[in-house]
C-alpha cells in the first residue's frame, strides 16, 4: 500500500518514473489494487463472520420472518411488498430467503453474505472514481477512505443493514451504466441504467429520488427513457408512506426545523468529524452546537451547487447524487428512527466522488505525496476508530450495554439490554433478570418491565416468584393478560409435573 502511494511521488522523477508509471497501469497492477482493497475489507470486517444476530430488527427482518423462516406460506403480495416491513424490499428479503434455504439460520452466512457485498461496493467505487479522475492513486485511497470509514460499521456488522449494501451497490452500478450512456448512442447502458436503480429501490427506497437526478442530466433524445422510472419511483414513494403511515413509523415527535437541523448535524458528524460515533436512537434536545453547525452547513452547501452550476463543474452531479440519496433521510420526513451511519453511506459516495472528479493542475510532487500521505493518514486513523467500533456489533448484549452507558435513563434501552440475554444464541434468564430488576429499581417504571421480568423469571425455574410476578402482570397489563394466562397454565403444569414425580 505505501508502495502506491509513493508512486505518485516517484512517477515523473528521474528514478526511473517512466517505468513505475507503466508498471503501475498494467493490467497486472490493476487486479493488485482490487485484490488489496478485498482484503483490507477482510482484514478488517472478518471478525463479523463471528457475531450474533442483535435483538434490534434482526429478529424483525430474518428469525421471526414469515416470509424467510416459511416462505411458503406467505402470499406472493407480501413477497413483494413486504408491508411488515414499511416499504417494499423484497430484493433484500429474497437473499434472505436463499441464505435460510441453502444454510439454515446460521449467523455467521448471515454477515459472510454482508461483508462479500461490501467488498464488491468497494470494488464498484474504486471502479467508478478511476473512471472520472484517471488518476489511480488517487481513486485507490478515495477507494480505501470510503472503505475504512466509521459510518460502514454499522452497515456491514448488522445483518438488518443488508438493505443498505444492497441498495448501495446497485445504485452505484446504476450510476456506472449512466455514465456510459452518456458517451454511447445506444440505449442498452441507459436500460441497464434503469435495471439497477430499480433493484436498488427493490433493495431499499434510499435511491427513490436517483431516476429523477438520471432525467434531469440524460441525453435529451434518451430522457423519455427515464421517465418510466420516475413514475415507478412515485409509485413505491406512495406505497411506503401509505405503510409507514399505517405502522405509526412517520412518527418522530420534533417539530420539522428542529428534526432538520439534528439530522444535518449529527449526519455531519458522522461523515467528516466519525471519531466520536455514539449511538442515536433517541430524541436529543436541540443545542446551540446544533444550530451554529447544521445552519451555516446549509448555507454553504446551496452557495456551492449555486457556484458549481454557474461553473458548470462535472463534480456537480456527483454532489447532486450525494443530496438526493441523502434527502430521504434528511429529516424532511418524520422518521421514527431519526439517525443512523447507514443513511450516510450513498452521500459519503458521493461526495467522495465529487471529489474525485476536481483537478488540480501544477502541484508540485511534493504537494502530491503530502496529499496522498495525509490521504493514507486518514484512511488508517478511520480503520482504527472503526477497529473499535465494530465488537459493539457482536451481539445483542455488546450493543445495548454500550448504549446504556449513553442513555441510561432510557427504559427502552435498558429492557433491551435485558432482552439481549434472552436473544438468539444467549440463553442467559438468570442475567436477564438481574439486569429487568436493575431498570425496575433505578427507573421506577415496574409495570413496563413486568412481563419481561416474569418470563426470565420463568426461565429461572423459580417457578413461585413468576407466578407472583404474572399474577400482577394480568392485573396491571391488561393488554397482557393473555401472556400472564398462558404462563400461569404452564407453571401449574410444571408443579403438577413435580408432585407426580
Amino acid at each position: 500500500m505505501f508502495r502506491l502511494v509513493v508512486s505518485s511521488y516517484l512517477e515523473d522523477s528521474k528514478f526511473g518514473g517512466h517505468l513505475w508509471k507503466k508498471a503501475f497501469e498494467s493490467g497486472h497492477l490493476a487486479k493488485t489494487r482490487y485484490l488489496l482493497l478485498a482484503l483490507f475489507v477482510v482484514l478488517l470486517y472478518g471478525r463479523t463472520l463471528s457475531f450474533d444476530f442483535l435483538n434490534y430488527d434482526d429478529n424483525l427482518y430474518v428469525l421471526d420472518n414469515p416470509s424467510v423462516q416459511d416462505p411458503a406460506s406467505v402470499p406472493l403480495e407480501k413477497h413483494l411488498l413486504t408491508p411488515y416491513l414499511g416499504y417494499p424490499i423484497p430484493i433484500t428479503i429474497a437473499t434472505y430467503i436463499l441464505e435460510k434455504a441453502l444454510f439454515g439460520t446460521d449467523p455467521k452466512v448471515f454477515h459472510a453474505t454482508n461483508v462479500i457485498v461490501f467488498i464488491l461496493l468497494c470494488a464498484l467505487f474504486f471502479k467508478l472514481a478511476h473512471d472520472i479522475s484517471q488518476t489511480p492513486i488517487k481513486s485507490f485511497l478515495l477507494a480505501l477512505i470510503f472503505a475504512s470509514h466509521p459510518v460502514m460499521v454499522e452497515t456491514v456488522s448488522w445483518v438488518s443493514c443488508r438493505k443498505d449494501l444492497l441498495a448501495s451497490l446497485f445504485a452505484l452500478i446504476s450510476l456506472f451504466f449512466f455514465r456510459k450512456a452518456k458517451e454511447n448512442p445506444t440505449i442498452k447502458d441507459d436500460i441497464l441504467a434503469i435495471l439497477f436503480v430499480v433493484l436498488s429501490i427493490l433493495s431499499k427506497p434510499t435511491a427513490i429520488l436517483l431516476p429523477f437526478l438520471f432525467l434531469f442530466f440524460a441525453t435529451k433524445g434518451k430522457r423519455l427513457l427515464y421517465v418510466g422510472s420516475a413514475l415507478f419511483s412515485i409509485c413505491v414513494l406512495a406505497i411506503t408512506f401509505f405503510y409507514e403511515t399505517d405502522m405509526g413509523a412517520l412518527g418522530a415527535s420534533t417539530p420539522f426545523h428542529e428534526r432538520l437541523i439534528f439530522q444535518v448535524y449529527h449526519h455531519i458528524e458522522s461523515i467528516f468529524f466519525p471519531f466520536d460515533l455514539l449511538p442515536r436512537y433517541i430524541d436529543q434536545t436541540l443545542s446551540l452546537k446544533e444550530v451554529l453547525v447544521a445552519l451555516p452547513a446549509l448555507c454553504l452547501a446551496i452557495l456551492l451547487f449555486v457556484y458549481l452550476a454557474f461553473k458548470r463543474h462535472p463534480s456537480l452531479f456527483y454532489l447532486l447524487f450525494s443530496f438526493v440519496t441523502y434527502l430521504p433521510h434528511s429529516g424532511l420526513v418524520p422518521l421514527s428512527r431519526q439517525f443512523a451511519d447507514s443513511y450516510c453511506v450513498l452521500p459519503l459516495a458521493g461526495l467522495l466522488l465529487a471529489f474525485s472528479s476536481v483537478q488540480v493542475k501544477g502541484l508540485s510532487r511534493g504537494y502530491k505525496f503530502a496529499l496522498s500521505f495525509l490521504a493514507l493518514l486518514l484512511a488508517l486513523s478511520q480503520t482504527l476508530k472503526s477497529s473499535q467500533y465494530i465488537p459493539i456489533f457482536q451481539d445483542g448484549v455488546a450493543l445495548w450495554t454500550y448504549v446504556y452507558k449513553h442513555y441510561p435513563d432510557s427504559p427502552q434501552v435498558c429492557r433491551n439490554l435485558g432482552n439481549a440475554f434472552m436473544f438468539s444464541r444467549r440463553f442467559e434468564p438468570q442475567n436477564a433478570r438481574q439486569v429487568y430488576e436493575h431498570c425496575i429499581e433505578t427507573l421506577d417504571n415496574r409495570p413496563f418491565f413486568l412481563k419481561n421480568l416474569a418470563i426470565a423469571t420463568y426461565h429461572s425455574k423459580d417457578l413461585e416468584t413468576a407466578e407472583r410476578l404474572f399474577h400482577d402482570l394480568e392485573a396491571l397489563r391488561p393488554d397482557d393478560a393473555e401472556v400472564a394466562r398462558r404462563y400461569l397454565r404452564m407453571i401449574e403444569e410444571a408443579k403438577s409435573g413435580q408432585k407426580n414425580h
